[in-house]
């Protein structure tokens, strides 16, 4: 049989002292120790996980911001390029406007020389009419008579011009 000493109930005895002042010693302090670290670690993960969502949130709305952006950007390049259509429309216009005014003030300058130059032959061709008609007729012609010979020419000249 099993026969029970008085050491071996001091070992027993030592032994559960030892339980009980490593468990006041040790256990509890590791046991808490272990339990704020899990906590901690728990609220870095949901620390983590709430930066992550937040951090997804974040890259929504850049890209939101980015995406209305280039949608401005293209809207403010089809408004410039409508007002660049717009100023080179209306350049064209005016150069077009002021070519047809100088050409029309051309035409009428030339038109006004052209009657001018046209007078002043009629004059001469009056002038030596007159005068072939003095050496033939070797007689002189007054100055009125002169102007109504003149005018009669013009007057025929005009009438040939018109007919041709």
């Amino acid at each position: 049989m099993i026969s029970i000493d008085f050491t071996l109930i001091l070992v027993i005895l030592n032994f559960i002292i030892l339980l009980i002042v490593l468990t006041k010693l040790l256990y509890k302090p590791l046991k808490k120790f272990l339990d704020e670290r899990e906590e901690k670690i728990a609220d870095d993960l949901k620390s983590a996980k709430i930066d992550r969502e937040e951090a997804k949130k974040n890259l929504e709305e850049q890209k939101r911001i980015l995406s209305r952006s280039q949608e401005e950007a293209r809207a403010l390049r089809k408004e410039a390029e409508k007002r660049a259509e717009e100023i080179e429309a209306n350049l064209s216009a005016l150069a077009k406007e002021k070519s047809e005014k100088l050409l029309k003030e051309a035409q009428t300058n030339i038109n006004s020389q052209f009657q001018k130059a046209k007078q002043e032959l009629t004059k001469q061709i009056g002038k030596m009419v007159i005068s072939l008609t003095n050496k033939v007729l070797e007689e002189r012609i007054s100055e009125q008579q002169e102007k109504t010979i003149i005018t009669k020419l013009n007057k025929t000249l005009a009438n040939s011009q018109k007919k041709s």
